[in-house]
């Protein structure tokens, strides 16, 4: 758990690690990302503060096709889903609710990029 109210959010929100491998660099990095539950899957955002690129962390999960989560004091390994269409614009909106500054770096991004929404499901 992870309080959201420092950076704008107005509550403590669930929060995983998430562990990639470099393109480039091929070293593992671990992030911190807000989630909602999607049945036994996690869903994160790309969203970067709203900034017109894409998060490292993102480029990399996409290229590899693989990662690695930790859930509390659970682990797994994962496969990385872009969530698009309808079923994106639905969990969106949960997770707009979970942390309402999406909404701003979404508005920052219009026009550039559309920020992606992935599915972590455990392998």
């Amino acid at each position: 758990m992870w309080d959201s109210r420092p950076v704008g959010g107005d509550k403590v929100v669930p929060t995983l690690l998430l562990t990639t491998i470099g393109r480039k660099s091929g070293k593992p990095s671990t992030i911190p990302l807000i989630y909602v539950q999607d049945d036994k899957s996690f869903v994160v955002v790309g969203s970067r503060g709203g900034a017109p690129e894409h998060p490292h962390w993102y480029l990399n999960l996409m290229s590899e096709g693989k990662g690695w989560i930790q859930v509390a004091q659970e682990h797994s390994g994962i496969v990385p889903e872009l969530i698009e269409g309808t079923d994106r614009e639905s969990i969106w909106n949960e997770l707009v609710e979970l942390f309402p500054p999406y909404r701003d770096y979404e508005a920052q991004s219009e026009g550039v990029r559309e920020i992606p929404v992935i599915r972590l499901t455990p392998t």
